[in-house]
């Protein structure tokens, strides 16, 4: 994905707070999808998954983007992002699953994406990878997916 856009999507959460941030991610990547019943599917995951990662139940916002491009990612206040493009090309639950709890677990363990470190390093390390996958995979076995 666009590592400078994302950095600069985070210099608005910092700078202007959570619906500045909001606003800048919608319009990064095409505006929200609405889709009633995929939107539905979606929050029941995230929200199946936020106690099985030690967060409060009902605590993140889910937004579906409405852009081809397979992805995810979380950010701090509890914000979710899929895209269509994720949604339509996931195999099964479980693998969505995995993908949303991976990116819940980079919040959960204090990982930043929205950073201009985040952005001049290409990415996450490997050790937050590692860290990411062990929380969501330990949050998925307990929900009974197979991780």
């Amino acid at each position: 994905m666009r590592a400078a856009t994302l950095a600069l999507i985070g210099l608005a959460l910092v700078l202007a707070g959570p619906a500045a941030h909001a606003d800048a991610v919608l319009q990064a990547f095409g505006g929200a999808y609405r889709d009633g019943r995929l939107q539905s599917y979606v929050d029941g995951i995230a929200q199946a998954l936020a106690p099985a990662l030690g967060l409060p139940d009902g605590a993140w916002r889910v937004q579906i983007l409405n852009t081809p491009e397979i992805n995810a990612f979380a950010a701090a206040g509890a914000r979710l992002y899929v895209t269509r493009g994720l949604l339509a090309n996931a195999r099964d639950e479980a693998e969505l699953a995995g993908v949303v709890g991976h990116e819940m677990a980079h919040v959960v363990a204090g990982h930043s994406y929205f950073s201009t470190e985040h952005a001049a390093e290409g990415g996450f390390s490997p050790a937050q990878e590692f860290e990411a996958d062990a929380l969501s995979v330990q949050a998925l076995a307990r929900l009974g997916y197979d991780p």
